[in-house]
């Protein structure tokens, strides 16, 4: 159960929000998160230019609405 939580918990804090324009870990720890896709692809930093970042974001936002 504890890793369903988990995820999700990463998924909510990772989500840029429209109202900040920032995310909640941004906001926390004052940089961007490293999820496991960037230790995949490093050096990517630009996210719109990152199709697996658009699809990973995309993903977030289904779970979010789901």
């Amino acid at each position: 159960m504890g890793s369903i939580r988990d995820a999700t918990l990463l998924a909510y804090r990772t989500k840029k929000y429209s109202t900040t324009n920032y995310t909640l870990f941004y906001l926390m720890y004052g940089r961007k998160a490293t999820l496991p896709i960037d230790l995949k692809f490093p050096g990517e930093e630009n996210e719109s230019d990152n199709p697996l970042m658009e699809w990973l974001y995309t993903l977030i936002d289904q779970l979010e609405n789901d």
